[in-house]
């Protein structure tokens, strides 16, 4: 066979390859990344009537960067989810005007290191997510045979650190969010508050709450099974879909619920009719975007610092101090690396230490004025 299927982790490609004789040295013809097997066969044919007529197969058409990622895109939604996608799409304006141009077999370290180094002003995580782009265009050249070698590897990026700035919501401003959201008294802010409780009570991500389902939830065995979420980020309310592919494979777990939750969402079903959770009044899907804001105004307006996503911080900062294991909510948050929870451990105890200085502080201001006091009442 000279035709064969490479899987992948979403699906697979089809590449081409054969022996032939050129002046009687033997040598391999192979290309991939098609997408059918009927275009494999037909590259096949065409490439073994080039060696008949002329003794070799044409050579190779030079690529840019730029080509290569395109035709990478193609085919990367069978190996890549949505969200890596969406990386890539944004990634690509940064380099397109750039070594994009190069052709991708002309580009070398010398070259790959030299772009990063102009970006050291830019955002770690951004250049980062550059180098993620790249990293998957280059594996998709070597696959097609465009390269042999990998010239990004063993670069090293630089950027400015910029860390989003972690809240955590108290238990008093929790019920605050929920006494204010039921205020509006309508379907809509309710399905929010009940967003809101998913967040703080299971630690549930975003896009997982907005695709939940009253079957993925067992109150006679208070459980939740958390199995998919939903894709949104840039993407209109009609092309909002739902995935069971989820960000890790330690995101899918099937969970204990707390009888504060199994509670809540009884209260709920009573309200809601539709199988899906999170929803409009209307029993469709509910655009995460929309919740996001109102959820942000009603931080602003009660005077609460954070974002949505601090009520998910919160759960693992509430778990740590009421004892529970690292390990323990490792598992509870399904978090991928222990070190994502120690990282969140940290930060807990850093923002107690600032706390503890405060009150060390005050309280050296109150001897201080009681000393005062004192003098004041001796002069007296």
């Amino acid at each position: 066979m000279s035709i064969r299927f490479r899987k992948f982790k979403h699906g697979g490609s089809y590449q081409v390859y054969f022996n032939y004789e050129d002046c009687g040295l033997k040598k391999r013809y192979s290309k991939g990344g098609f997408k059918t097997k009927r275009e494999a066969q037909a590259h096949e044919t065409e490439m073994k009537n080039e060696i008949l007529k002329n003794g070799k197969p044409k050579p190779k058409e030079k690529k840019t960067l730029n080509e290569v990622y395109k035709e990478f895109m193609e085919v990367a939604h069978m190996e890549y989810q949505y969200n890596s996608i969406r990386t890539f799409k944004y990634s690509h304006k940064h380099f397109k005007d750039n070594i994009g141009k190069m052709y991708i077999d002309e580009i070398r370290y010398s070259h790959l290191q030299s772009f990063f180094e102009s970006r050291k002003n830019y955002g770690i995580e951004q250049n980062k997510n550059i180098r993620k782009t790249l990293n998957a265009t280059f594996k998709h050249a070597r696959r097609s045979e465009y390269i042999t070698t990998d010239p990004l590897r063993d670069i090293k990026i630089k950027g400015i650190e910029k860390h989003q700035e972690k809240h955590v919501i108290s238990e008093a401003d929790y019920h605050r969010i929920k006494d204010e959201l039921k205020n509006y008294n309508d379907f809509k802010h309710d399905s929010f508050s009940i967003a809101v409780s998913l967040a703080y009570l299971q630690g549930l991500r975003l896009s997982e709450i907005c695709a939940l389902e009253k079957k993925d939830i067992d109150l006679d065995k208070m459980t939740i099974n958390i199995n998919k979420k939903m894709n949104y980020k840039s993407l209109r309310k009609k092309d909002v879909s739902v995935s069971h592919e989820m960000k890790s494979k330690n995101s899918k777990a099937v969970l204990p619920i707390s009888n504060e939750l199994a509670n809540i969402l009884k209260e709920w079903y009573q309200i809601n009719p539709y199988e899906k959770i999170i929803c409009y009044e209307d029993g469709n899907y509910m655009q995460p975007e929309i919740m996001t804001n109102t959820i942000r105004q009603v931080f602003k307006k009660l005077g609460i610092k954070g974002r949505f996503h601090d009520l998910r911080h919160s759960f693992i900062s509430n778990g740590e101090a009421k004892g529970i294991t690292m390990m323990v909510m490792k598992d509870l948050a399904r978090h991928s690396s222990i070190n994502t929870t120690a990282n969140i451990y940290t930060h807990i105890e850093e923002s107690r230490k600032r706390e503890a200085i405060e009150i060390i502080s005050n309280e050296k201001c109150v001897a201080k004025v009681s000393q005062v006091d004192k003098k004041i009442k001796t002069l007296a």
